[in-house]
């Protein structure tokens, strides 16, 4: 859990920079998250959605090309959120099962 607070603190840091970051950092950064998010959240047991809905795919859109600074501050500071969510979910223990029901 150590590595992801310093990967949370580092997406708040360059969220906050502003200019002063290059869109090959905030990249290389969203697509750290982005693994972590995926690992974090397949230990909770939330699976992936794939839909333009979910907030991952957002972030991939961002980290795969530049974007304006306000998009890139707005898309480090999701990405943040959802890892101190999932740090909170993962360290508590929560597991979440979902079953099928018929319609």
């Amino acid at each position: 859990m150590e590595d992801v607070s310093s990967l949370i603190s580092e997406l708040v840091r360059a969220a906050n920079k502003g200019g002063e970051r290059d869109s090959q950092y905030v990249g290389e950064l969203l697509y750290q998250a982005i693994v972590e998010i995926t690992r974090m959240r397949t230990a909770a047991g939330i699976p992936a959605v794939g839909t333009p809905r979910d907030r991952v795919i957002r972030l991939r859109d961002a980290a795969a090309r530049s974007v304006p600074q306000a998009q890139a501050s707005t898309a480090l500071l999701e990405a943040a959120d959802m890892l101190r969510d999932l740090k909170i979910v993962v360290a508590e223990g929560v597991v979440i099962s979902l079953k099928e029901t018929a319609l």
